[in-house]
């Protein structure tokens, strides 16, 4: 049953569109509204709970709670106020657009764990990419069920299907994978994502102006339960406007684990996924971010 989903367009511009399964937000706006009404109330609470008298102590002996809450507050309501500012600026600025020449050759790289019921789907929209010069790299790490045989299902010289028994986690089974790919750009997919016919070939006009892409992600089924609607809300603050204003700021898009592509001579250069981080997208987008790469 399908119970979660994604949309992506790329950061750089709202073009390159992804979908997963389970989770589509049409409701931009009101969720950007909804940031703003909810938030600013909130720093101001926070703003306020710094000065409360009674989170002083004075008595001989007794701790001094401001010296606690004082930084706190103040980090957390400037948080809140940051997140406030990106909300406006993503819903009046324009990202900024990028219009590559590139023609070399895409490898995907899904790595499934236990996805038997949703990867041939997947595969199946691969194939039928406008974009033809590609190949898809199916790494089945550590899995439980027959993601390794409905995989190999496919006779398709672009389809490699790989076997990995090892050290669990996605990174470990990315960077496997990626030892076998011959692609000027390596992208990212999770086993239950969509992807429309064009998306490698919109991918394929941020580069080579950019050194990685990171595709916005929205939700494809929202109303299906409460997580998929709190998801669908995480997705549209994040996508909507964190990703959105950075563009048009000019700024490096960060990376979500999923619908991203990098240069693969950017990612040798920077040692691949670190397989000791639990979230690999943000250890990776950091690495890229210092070494001074551009993300779009």
């Amino acid at each position: 049953m399908e119970t979660a989903g994604l949309k992506a367009t790329s950061n750089g511009a709202n073009d390159v569109k992804l979908k997963a399964i389970g989770i589509n937000s049409s409701k931009d706006f009101l969720y950007m509204l909804l940031m703003l009404v909810g938030s600013i109330p909130l720093s101001i609470l926070l703003w306020i709970s710094v000065w409360m008298p009674w989170l002083k102590m004075p008595e001989k002996g007794s701790v001094d709670l401001t010296l606690i809450s004082y930084p706190l507050g103040i980090i957390m309501a400037g948080m809140y106020l940051v997140w406030v500012l990106y909300a406006i600026l993503g819903l009046i600025l324009k990202p900024k657009t990028a219009r590559g020449s590139f023609n070399g050759k895409f490898s995907i790289l899904i790595a499934a764990k236990d996805e038997e019921n949703v990867i041939s789907a997947l595969i199946n929209e691969v194939l039928h990419q406008t974009y033809r010069d590609f190949e898809v790299i199916v790494v089945c790490h550590n899995c439980q069920d027959r993601t390794y045989e409905v995989a190999s299902r496919f006779r398709d010289e672009r389809v490699k299907v790989l076997e990995f028994v090892g050290k669990p986690g996605k990174s470990a089974a990315l960077n496997y994978g990626v030892k076998y790919a011959s692609g000027d750009i390596i992208v990212v997919l999770d086993a239950d994502n969509h992807i429309p016919p064009d998306f490698l070939e919109k991918l394929s006009k941020y580069f080579p102006q950019y050194d990685a892409v990171q595709s916005l992600v929205e939700t494809v089924n929202p109303n299906y339960n409460l997580l998929t609607k709190l998801a669908d809300l995480e997705f549209a603050v994040f996508t909507r406007s964190f990703q959105r204003s950075r563009s048009a700021l000019g700024l490096n898009a960060a990376l979500s684990g999923t619908g991203e592509a990098i240069k693969r001579k950017v990612l040798e250069e920077v040692g691949y996924w670190d397989e000791w981080a639990l979230t690999e997208d943000l250890a990776l987008f950091t690495k890229l971010s210092l070494a001074g790469y551009k993300i779009g």
